[in-house]
């Protein structure tokens, strides 16, 4: 059984072109399981009752705003010293987790001094689906990674945008 150098060439391209696209399907949260004990100190997980508190009455109160996404944020140990920290967390969850609509797109020509040339490509603008969005947590479940780890679900919910 012989086998040309050219079908191995192909196989050996497929195979990568296959392994890469189960590598990009890989999860992106990690593997979370349910804890009844947070690594948190006291304080921290009453300061996330208060916060959780407020946010939920905010939300909930108000008929115009809308459930739009869940995911899983993670919280600090001490949250009372890196509530900064744990703020930005959400709030780069609401930018990864806030669904966008096209809404214009324009072809731009850039120089490329290196290669010598213009190319092509098109620029698209997005709007956001929905205002004034609001993080609901809830505390009734922690969840960890590692057990050195704390993170807790979160709603989205937000005001729909005029279409």
């Amino acid at each position: 059984m012989s086998i040309s150098l050219k079908s191995f060439k192909n196989f050996t391209i497929a195979s990568a072109i296959a392994l890469g696209g189960l590598v990009a399907c890989a999860p992106k949260q990690p593997d979370l399981r349910e804890t009844e004990k947070p690594y948190m100190s006291k304080k921290s997980i009453e300061l996330l009752d208060t916060f959780t508190k407020e946010k939920k009455e905010e939300a909930l109160s108000d008929t115009n705003y809308v459930k739009f996404a869940t995911d899983t944020v993670a919280v600090p140990a001490y949250l009372e010293t890196q509530m900064d920290k744990f703020e930005r967390n959400l709030q780069q969850s609401i930018k990864e987790n806030m669904p966008k609509t096209l809404v214009d797109s324009t072809n731009v020509r850039t120089y490329y001094p290196s290669m010598k040339q213009y190319l092509e490509h098109t620029k698209y603008t997005y709007s956001d689906d929905y205002k004034d969005v609001v993080p609901v947590i809830d505390n009734s479940k922690f969840y960890t990674r590692t057990s050195t780890d704390t993170y807790v679900p979160v709603e989205y919910y937000g005001i729909p945008t005029s279409k």
